[in-house]
């Protein structure tokens, strides 16, 4: 019987690449699962990195390989509905002409894990489910898939498992948490604030852009680090982070990358981002704010005294190590 492949067996493989073991059969042997099975294993969920010398290479990380099988398994559905009978009931709708959007949208308040509209055009254009000849709807189209390069996932050796522990425990000062807060109204010229955390002092800093570029982050931070004692910083996968490996290079800054999918994992910056957003309305364009707007609002939050700080502000516990 099939079994997907579980956190220790791809532990057991990444093991096996870290000795230069490469052969897929002897590692699918240990496993109890064929060398195919090994091999699109580490191509699937294999992440681009910088190593040492600043070169791209493809790397296999058991715990991220382990989020991507289970990120993907979580969003496929199971197909618990019979064909046949599924086409009895959506063939008798048909000819009243009722659309598919109708007969999705009825049937599946009726009917456990009725499958989604996308997959009964699917089911349509693989002729599963033939269409009336006086069918008047039209069929949706399936979009093109455009040649991209695939998306970069992870662009640092270091991940978020591999926090040492004075980081993890909040025991040294100079540790960091970075994101980028997008406006609510989605649009592309509604502005960016850039928000860096200190972990020990919660101390807040931020910073409005007008882009979501990778050079305008690494601009900032570079200010900060003639500032503040930054000696690592934590942040998430997104591409306007690719390029903090600099920081390793020109500063010795270690940048950890939380998994795929995982906000919570730098859950101090997600905290700050929803006490900024506590200022700000909603469908508020960051534009709009002016730059001593968005420093006031920083500062009122710096200047709040916090249980976890002994009922101190984040701004004396700073004026401690500085």
């Amino acid at each position: 019987m099939h079994t997907q492949l579980t956190l220790i067996d791809r532990e057991y493989i990444g093991d096996q690449l870290k000795t230069n073991n490469t052969n897929f059969s002897q590692i699918g042997q240990r496993l109890g699962k064929s060398h195919t099975t090994i091999s699109r294993e580490i191509k699937k969920n294999s992440v681009l990195q910088i190593k040492h010398g600043y070169k791209e290479v493809l790397c296999y990380i058991p715990n991220v390989a382990h989020t991507f099988a289970c990120n993907r398994r979580y969003h496929s559905k199971p197909k618990q509905y019979n064909i046949d009978i599924l086409n009895e009931q959506i063939q008798s709708l048909l000819h009243k002409n009722w659309s598919l959007e109708q007969i999705h949208g009825s049937l599946s308040k009726v009917i456990p894990n009725f499958p989604s509209l996308s997959t009964l055009y699917d089911y349509v254009r693989a002729k599963l489910i033939p269409l009336p000849k006086k069918y008047v709807h039209k069929i949706k189209k399936r979009k093109q898939a455009k040649n991209k390069a695939p998306k970069q996932k992870v662009v640092n050796c270091k991940t978020i498992h591999e926090v040492t522990d004075k980081i993890q425990m909040k025991k040294e000062f100079g540790h960091w948490e970075l994101d980028l807060i997008e406006s609510a109204t989605n649009d592309s010229d509604a502005g960016y604030i850039i928000v860096l955390v200190e972990r020990v002092s919660r101390f807040v800093i931020t910073r409005f852009v007008l882009k979501k570029e990778s050079k305008l982050i690494l601009k900032f931070l570079r200010e900060m680090i003639k500032k503040f004692k930054i000696l690592s910083i934590i942040t998430d996968n997104g591409s306007e982070f690719h390029r903090l490996y600099k920081l390793k290079k020109s500063h010795n800054i270690e940048i950890y990358y939380t998994d795929p999918g995982a906000p919570y994992q730098k859950g101090l910056v997600e905290e700050r981002n929803k006490q900024i957003r506590l200022y700000i309305k909603k469908k508020e364009k960051f534009t709009c704010l002016a730059t001593r707007r968005i420093n006031f609002y920083t500062n009122e939050i710096n200047n709040k005294p916090l249980k976890v700080l002994n009922y101190n502000t984040p701004q004396d516990v700073l004026n401690c190590y500085n």
